[in-house]
Order: C-alpha cells, then sequence, then structure tokens
C-alpha cells in the first residue's frame, strides 16, 4: 500500500503594491493608488463579490477611503453593484466594523489559475509611529455575500481569500537638533495675543515644490486664528511659503498647523525657518510642550520626522531630538557653559572636537519637568530663556550615549543645581 502526501497546497496568490513607490506608500498621504495583483486556485463565478480591505492598525490613525476610483484591471471586470443599471466599470465603498471596504461585482466568469490585478485610488493611508505601520495586512476575497444588502461583510462562500503584507514607510528620515534647532516667540508672557511663533530646523531629505512643513502644538494652544500675514523664504535655497497658504488640523486629537511650500524646492540639509502668527498664549504659566515638526509631499506623505512627536529610534544613537519646548509666563535666562579640566587645578575651553561630544540637558525636579537637552554653540554655551522660577538641576552627557569614546577621554561630568528666582 503506498500512501501519497503531497508537498504542498496550491494557496490563492496576493501582492498589494503602491502605484508610485515611495509616493503611495508614505505614511499620511492622501488619494493614493494601490495596485492588487492576484492568482487564482478557484473559479471566480460572475456576480460574485470582490472585497479589498485594508489594514487595521494600532496605535495609529487609521485608513480611511473618500470615494473610490476603479483606475484599471487586467483579466477581470468590476461593477460597482451586483444588478448594474450601466455597463460603467466601478466599485463602491463599505464599512465593515471600522473597516474600509472597497468592492465590486465580477461581470464574467474569472477561470482559475487566472491572474488579474486590480488597480485602486482614493486611498488615504494611515497616519501613525513607523512601529505601527510596518508589516500591514492588506486582503482580498472573493465569493457569496452572506447578507446580499452587506456586500462589504461576511462571505457565505468563498471562491478567493488571500493577504499581502505590506509596509508603510516614510520617504527620509530623523529629524536631529543641531545649533539651529529653536522655537522662538514675540511674547513669552500669559495669555498674549497675535503672537507670533519662528521654528527651525535643519532639513534631512529634500522637500519639493509643494511640499509640506507641519507643526505639531500643545493642545493648550488654539490655532483658531493662526495664519502667515506675508511671503517668507524659508530657506538658502528659495523656497517660500506664500502669505495665507495655511491650514490646520483639529480632529482627532491633532492640534496642527500645515504650511505648503512654492517657488523652489527645499534642498537636503538646508535649515528651514518659518513663522505662524496670529497665535494666543496660554493663561498659566508653564512650560508647554511637545511641539514637533516634520515635513511631507503635497500628497501629506511622511518625509522626515514623524506625524506624532518623536520616533524613539530616532534618537537612540544619543542624537538630541528638536527643540520641543516653550516656556510661558518665565522671566529668567540659564545659560549653561561646559569647561573641562586643564590638569593643573583650573578649567579651559572645549574645543570643537569636544563639543562635538556632548550635549547639555536641565530639568526642574522640584516640579517634575524635563526641560530637555541642546547642543552646545562654537563657544561651549547652551541657553534656556524664558523659564521659571525652580531650582534646576544641570548636567552634561556624552553626545552619542551608545559610545565609550567619551569616557576614555574625559570623566563622567557631575551634575550642578541651580536655583533661579525672578
Amino acid at each position: 500500500m503506498f500512501l501519497f502526501i503531497p508537498s504542498a497546497f496550491a494557496a490563492d496568490q496576493l501582492t498589494a503594491a503602491p502605484a508610485i513607490a515611495s509616493t503611495d506608500d508614505l505614511i499620511g498621504a492622501t488619494n493614493t493608488t494601490w495596485v492588487f495583483t492576484a492568482t487564482t486556485t478557484a473559479q471566480i463565478d460572475k456576480g460574485n463579490v470582490v472585497q479589498f480591505i485594508l489594514p487595521t492598525v494600532s496605535q495609529a490613525q487609521p485608513f480611511t477611503v473618500g470615494t473610490p476610483v476603479l483606475v484599471a484591471t487586467t483579466s477581470i471586470s468590476l461593477y460597482p453593484s451586483a444588478i448594474s443599471t450601466t455597463t460603467t466599470p466601478g466599485v463602491s465603498l463599505a464599512n465593515n466594523f471600522g473597516i474600509p471596504v472597497i468592492y465590486g461585482f465580477a461581470t464574467s466568469t474569472v477561470p482559475a489559475g487566472t491572474t488579474f490585478s486590480v488597480t485602486l485610488s482614493g486611498i488615504n493611508n494611515a497616519t501613525g509611529q513607523l512601529s505601527s505601520m510596518s508589516g500591514l495586512a492588506w486582503n482580498v476575497r472573493a465569493g457569496t455575500s452572506t447578507d446580499p444588502t452587506q456586500p462589504g461583510g461576511s462571505l457565505s462562500q468563498t471562491a478567493f481569500i488571500a493577504t499581502s503584507t505590506k509596509s508603510l514607510i516614510r520617504a527620509g528620515g530623523a529629524l536631529v537638533s543641531d545649533v539651529n534647532s529653536r522655537i522662538t516667540a514675540t511674547s513669552y508672557d500669559t495669555s498674549a495675543a497675535n503672537v507670533s511663533y519662528t521654528f527651525s530646523i535643519k532639513t534631512t531629505t529634500q522637500i519639493p515644490v509643494g511640499g509640506k512643513i507641519m507643526i505639531n502644538f500643545p493642545a493648550e494652544f488654539s490655532l483658531q486664528n493662526a495664519t502667515t500675514t506675508t511671503v517668507q523664504t524659508i530657506s538658502s535655497s528659495g523656497a517660500q511659503v506664500a502669505a495665507g497658504t495655511i491650514a490646520t488640523s483639529t480632529g482627532m486629537g491633532t492640534n496642527r498647523v500645515v504650511l505648503t511650500t512654492s517657488t523652489a524646492a527645499v534642498t537636503a540639509g538646508n535649515v528651514i525657518t518659518v513663522t505662524v502668527n496670529g497665535l494666543t498664549n496660554p493663561a498659566t504659566a508653564g512650560v508647554y510642550r511637545p511641539f514637533s515638526i516634520f515635513t511631507a509631499k503635497s500628497n501629506n506623505g511622511l518625509i522626515d520626522g514623524s506625524y506624532f512627536g518623536f520616533e524613539q529610534t530616532d534618537y537612540s544613537n544619543g542624537a538630541p531630538p528638536p527643540s520641543d519646548t516653550v516656556y510661558i509666563g518665565g522671566k529668567n535666562t540659564l545659560v549653561v557653559q561646559v569647561l573641562k579640566a586643564n590638569g593643573s587645578g583650573g578649567t579651559t575651553a572645549l574645543t570643537a572636537s569636544d563639543i562635538a561630544q556632548v550635549k547639555v540637558g536641565v530639568g526642574c525636579p522640584d516640579k517634575g519637568y524635563f526641560m530637555g537637552t541642546q547642543w552646545l554653540n562654537s563657544s561651549g554655551v547652551a541657553t534656556y530663556s524664558n523659564i521659571l522660577d525652580c531650582n534646576y538641576m544641570t548636567g552634561v552627557d556624552p553626545f552619542n550615549g551608545g559610545s565609550s569614546s567619551f569616557y576614555s577621554t574625559f570623566l563622567p561630568p557631575g551634575m550642578k543645581m541651580v536655583n533661579l528666582v525672578s
């Protein structure tokens, strides 16, 4: 007696891919186009519903669909309804327990073994941290609906089912603090009106013409009157933000200003400086954070930084994140100068190579907040302005916390306490 055991069973195949790589697969990109390519092992009958189920995401803003558009098909044709009154191909949209499902009905039989493709647009990608956007599951199913009035729901008979894993990405990298990273305001007084806030940061990746600079504000700031009143030349490459080219987003827990660039691209490595006018400071004196900046393409697809604050993995080598804190109602300025022992009981200024190895951190243990880390300027100085009365603790850390080379040259610096009272 011979027993034959097949080594593998044939399975439906699926690949989900962006129509344009590094554009349609970017985190936060809107009105994107995706191509679904499938190979069947069973016949898809005429009239079967074909469902394209977008990924679910955790700790992130989900995928959404405006009006889905059937851009193109090969070896299959779809109608938007089961009993079509038109010969125009198309698709429809359903929401299955919060998950967008784009569907259409096969207009003719698709034989087993057929490789077909469907290109869909109108998809708004999810937004979240990189870890939440990795390895997303894109599903396609075809068959007979359990409830004919709910074609985006469960199937009573399945002719095709497959999953493709595809991540959303960012086109660039981290935005890391250097001496250019700062946030300044025309007033730090409580309840001050018509205040202008200026943000500076060095880019990592080019921002194309029509790209976006997005700034997240703490929830205590109202963006109702946020505006840009004049044309701003924002970088040495000649890129501009025109007057009035500003939008705000305050839904789903965001408090964001969006500025659109024009005239020229922002070159990678350029320092960008943008100003938002018409803001009102919070009424209560305090430390307000986090402010965060990120850049995007014209379709809102992420280039540099993160849609929500900072990516922790971006700073695992010790590089400080961009300045993210503003002090409202403070009257003090703390200037921290870092020196090194000269071996004779005195001190001497840091060299340029020394400065590149260290960063300063300041916090207020009494009130339980950390004011962040800063690079030193060319004189070995870091400055914290308009800060509140407090007993501050300040210290110096190696710039690269994972490297031991700093401690091969220097002893670990001690902490200093500074009591500031205005």
